[in-house]
């Protein structure tokens, strides 16, 4: 079984699409198995990637997500956030370079002392981070190229 994020992403909305009904737990088991996911406290992960399922009854996803400290171990691979709400489900890119602010708890975060958490609100919206971080996403993309040996996506 291939593990990637597209594969993920397009599981996940089609198994939403298919049980329209299906409430997180349901999902997450779901996921959890056709990836063979392993589960660490809230989080399910590979070497892919690493997914937190959340539901939300409303329009608003205000729900504390994850501990920084915690975010902080599976930074190095694609972070989705998976909120399932009674309409749908909406993916959420949650690496720490997408958080917009952290919580008040996170008073004496520094390097050596990773402490605090984020909330849902706190992701950046994809369109919001193509608008304001658009030079960010260019240079972190040219890393990434630079470091699969490649100048350009179609290479």
């Amino acid at each position: 079984m291939s593990k990637n994020l597209a594969e993920l992403c397009k599981y996940i909305h089609s198994y939403a699409t298919s049980h329209r009904s299906c409430t997180k737990d349901q999902l997450q088991k779901a996921t959890a198995k056709r990836f063979s996911l392993n589960q660490q406290r809230s989080v399910f992960s590979c070497e892919a990637f690493a997914v937190r399922f959340s539901s939300v009854r409303g329009v608003t996803f205000a729900n504390c997500v994850i501990s920084l400290s915690a975010l902080q171990k599976y930074d190095r691979a694609p972070f989705v956030v998976c909120v399932v709400r009674p309409n749908g489900v909406e993916l959420l890119l949650a690496n720490s370079t997408f958080l917009n602010k952290i919580s008040h708890s996170s008073q004496q975060l520094r390097i050596d002392n990773v402490r605090g958490t984020f909330l849902g609100h706190d992701i950046l919206r994809v369109t919001r981070v193509l608008r304001t971080h658009r030079r960010t996403l260019k240079n972190f993309l040219t890393f990434m190229l630079s470091l699969l040996g490649r100048r350009t996506l179609r290479d």
